[in-house]
């Protein structure tokens, strides 16, 4: 199907220039595409958007969707194939709000992780299939202004099932950069490129370490920004991105090792820098994502 139309349901326009939600619209223009934003759109609208277009398929990026009941909404106003991509990640079942979504009316669901794909499945009774993050695909920035030796762009919450990333950071000597509100995130998306490429080194820890074959976007922008890398170990990992691309770690003590080693080796840094970067590129830029979700439902 060369010529497939495709609509993205997402909030993309609160933080557009979050590295995902730029790689989805790069991504996008590959397709006569659509993009409807399920919280600045009422249900009902967002329904309406999505049927006057005539997508062959519908991707809700969204637990907004799920929440909306908007699959079914769109199902009563046009035939068209409809996937869930879950990109975030709950330890344990009961975390979830089933009680409130909409489990129905989707031809397939695409999670980030492996571990919960019987689970998904058994919930939406479709199939469920594994699917990453990605990153979008730019040309490398490094700007001295933002330098650091050791970074990490996140939170600090030490709360619940956090609390095993706080205790790990706080372990860690590094540059604490986060984001106050949407226009603080935003300025923090802004300069992540300068940010994550010029520092000598860039903590890239999940909330979780867990799961088979997850890791949150900030395991794909390191990568797709051309970041050196100190990165928690997690099972797969290294099918995602090689030992070429991250400084694994297990402990504390290796982290710190890591980066205090590729703190002052600049060759090797800058070598695995420009080597995870052309891995993203290759490997998990948003085009091949919509590729498999595509090949998947319609195909």
């Amino acid at each position: 199907m060369e010529k497939i139309r495709l609509c993205y349901i997402g909030e993309l326009v609160r933080t557009p220039d979050a590295m995902d939600h730029l790689g989805i619209r790069q991504g996008l223009e590959s397709y006569e595409s659509l993009i409807v934003d399920p919280v600045l759109n009422p249900p009902d609208v967002a329904a309406r958007l999505v049927a006057d277009f005539k997508p062959d398929l519908v991707i809700h990026g969204n637990t907004d969707s799920l929440g909306q009941f908007l699959a079914g909404k769109i199902r009563e106003l046009c035939d068209t194939k409809q996937a869930f991509w879950m990109l975030d990640y709950q330890p344990h079942e009961e975390l979830y709000q089933w009680q409130n979504w909409e489990t129905t009316n989707y031809d397939a669901i695409f999670l980030s992780n492996k571990s919960q794909l019987e689970m998904w499945s058994r919930r939406f009774k479709c199939p469920t299939y594994y699917l990453t993050h990605g990153c979008v695909v730019q040309p490398l920035v490094r700007d001295h202004n933002f330098y650091h030796k050791c970074v990490f762009i996140g939170s600090m919450t030490d709360g619940g099932w956090y609390k095993d990333r706080f205790d790990l950071l706080k372990e860690l000597e590094f540059d604490l950069i986060t984001g106050d509100g949407v226009e603080g995130r935003n300025q923090v998306w802004r300069d992540m490129p300068a940010i994550y490429h010029t520092a000598d080194c860039v903590i890239d820890i999940s909330h979780s370490w867990t799961a088979d074959g997850y890791a949150s976007g900030r395991y794909f922008y390191t990568a797709g920004l051309g970041a050196c890398s100190i990165t928690k170990r997690f099972p797969g990992c290294e099918e995602l991105y090689p030992i070429t691309c991250k400084a694994y770690f297990d402990t504390p003590e290796e982290a710190s090792e890591l980066i205090e080693y590729y703190s002052t080796h600049e060759k090797e840094r800058e070598e695995m820098k420009l080597k995870a970067w052309e891995w993203n590129r290759d490997h998990h830029h948003y085009k091949l994502k919509f590729k498999e979700i595509i090949s998947k439902v319609c195909d």
